[in-house]
């Protein structure tokens, strides 16, 4: 299997003619283009250049550089794409899923802060995370624990980070969630892949402009994104 592929029918999907207007990797990633605003969280410090005028598809190939800061960008681009859809909601998927969780055994990827202790206490959840805190495991430990997973919910920084392939593939026989900011909302590439994308959609592009200029992270910007949810 091509680890690329993904990456490949993302990028594919983005058209010919779309050009980006302004990006900035300031904490967030940030791309404005003729198709709307994306962003994705920043793994590390990227200055791009002026990229007013260059083809977007030609920006989200960024995605697959293994300078992590400019496949974040790549993401936030994807995301000028794909994530142009009506605002929904603001309700966490945690909270959305709580029920179907119950007693299963959960692998989560990327430690979500205000839903771990939640969740531990409705059923057996085990926590991969790169910087790992008390009661997390390494990231690495993966290929042992996801495959016994009854549901997973991966981080969509995993993404930029290039772990996504694998951890799908490890995950094919658990209910797979797919969540954050950084999620293209791809549902033809990622059908098959996961049960459920749930992402955000930037819902004021003048402020989250403002805010990433600031350096603002992506756990700032909570108030002009609305939460998408959809089972595939």
């Amino acid at each position: 299997m091509n680890p690329f592929a993904l990456y490949d029918d993302l990028i594919s999907q983005i058209p010919l003619e779309a050009v980006v207007h302004e990006a900035i990797c300031n904490n967030t990633a940030y791309v404005a283009a003729d198709t709307g605003v994306g962003i994705a969280a920043a793994l590390g410090a990227f200055q791009p250049p002026t990229l007013a005028g260059i083809p977007l598809r030609e920006v989200a190939h960024l995605a697959k550089s293994w300078d992590l800061a400019k496949a974040s960008l790549g993401v936030a681009a994807l995301n000028a794409y794909f994530n142009q859809i009506p605002a929904k909601s603001t309700a966490s998927v945690f909270d959305t899923a709580a029920s179907s969780l119950e007693g299963k055994k959960v692998v989560m990827v990327g430690h979500f802060p205000n839903a771990v202790e939640k969740l531990r206490q409705i059923c057996a959840l085990t926590v991969l995370e790169r910087s790992p805190r008390p009661g997390d495991l390494p990231d690495s430990a993966c290929e042992y624990v996801m495959p016994q997973a009854e549901v997973a919910l991966i981080t969509a920084m995993t993404l930029a980070n290039k772990t996504m392939p694998r951890l799908l593939q490890l995950s094919n026989q658990a209910r797979t969630y797919l969540i954050g900011p950084s999620l293209p909302c791809a549902p033809k590439v990622f059908a098959g892949k996961a049960n459920v994308l749930a992402g955000s959609a930037v819902v004021d592009a003048k402020w989250i402009r403002e805010q990433v200029k600031q350096g603002k992270p992506v756990s700032k910007l909570k108030p002009a994104l609305a939460a998408f949810e959809m089972e595939l």
